[in-house]
């Protein structure tokens, strides 16, 4: 209950203030506008990338950004029509540095939506029949908790979508072979599959599973049954990761490459 009032307070209510406040203030002066613009907006951008939506309703995702661009609107009017006032500059150097650090998070998470320079490994998506949603993803630890594990940093995490924009912590996924490839080895940790991407080896591993419908040495095709994915208390979630020769290596499903809060849809079988 307190996770979820701090995800309502950080998520929609402060960004809802900002809007309030933005449109019903009167602008002194231009610079100060202009800060007060960039650090609400840079706290819009963060939240709308790194904070967790599914977990309150995915489509109230899109309500700060609509509410802030008309607050911007209207008090950019007002601005035109406001006589300008000497420039507070206290308040205009503490509220520079806010939108300094805000903007710079904000950059990092933008800029972890792509995989970068590095090259993607190709593979099908292992979950049919829905809409999924991506808890990690990216390459920077705002929206990915991977980021900060060397060997793992390129792993995404995916949950089923229910209804209302929540995920659905009830049904238990089928995980189907994302490659062509060999079972090469069952642990603790999931289930690895050994596969080629031109002349270079690469292996994925695809983790929590139970119920295997394969063991080690198998040849599987994409779309073989693996088995179903493993539900802990908090529901089930899919973590998938690639490497070439031990380095880990950014993933993408056909031309998508998944970041936190992007969705993919799955068609069923």
């Amino acid at each position: 209950m307190a996770e979820t009032l701090a995800r309502v307070s950080t998520h929609l209510l402060i960004p809802i203030l900002f809007a309030v406040w933005l449109a019903h203030s009167t602008p002194k002066n231009r610079v100060e506008w202009a800060i007060d613009l960039s650090l609400f907006w840079s706290y819009c951008i963060l939240i709308f990338l790194v904070g967790f939506w599914a977990e309150l309703s995915y489509p109230l995702r899109y309500v700060p950004p609509i509410l802030l661009l008309a607050a911007t609107v209207w008090s950019s009017r007002r601005l035109r029509d406001a006589p300008s006032q000497p420039l507070r500059v206290g308040r205009t150097l503490v509220l520079s540095l806010l939108a300094g650090v805000l903007g710079f998070a904000a950059l990092q998470a933008v800029l972890a939506q792509t995989p970068g320079g590095e090259p993607a490994a190709s593979l099908a998506f292992p979950l049919r029949d829905g809409t999924y949603y991506t808890v990690n993803g990216g390459r920077h630890v705002s929206v990915n908790r991977f980021a900060s594990v060397d060997s793992l940093r390129t792993a995404l995490e995916v949950a089923r979508m229910g209804r209302g924009g929540r995920l659905d912590t009830s049904t238990i996924p089928t995980v189907w072979s994302p490659c062509d490839g060999v079972v090469d080895a069952i642990r603790e940790d999931g289930i690895y599959l050994r596969t080629r991407e031109g002349d270079s080896p690469l292996e994925v591993q695809l983790w929590p599973l139970e119920s295997l419908r394969v063991g080690v040495g198998d040849s599987v095709r994409v779309g073989t049954e693996l088995g179903i994915l493993a539900a802990p208390a908090g529901g089930a979630t899919l973590r998938i990761a690639a490497s070439r020769s031990g380095t880990p290596a950014p993933i993408r499903f056909g031309r998508f490459y998944l970041a936190r809060n992007a969705l993919f849809r799955a068609p069923g079988q």
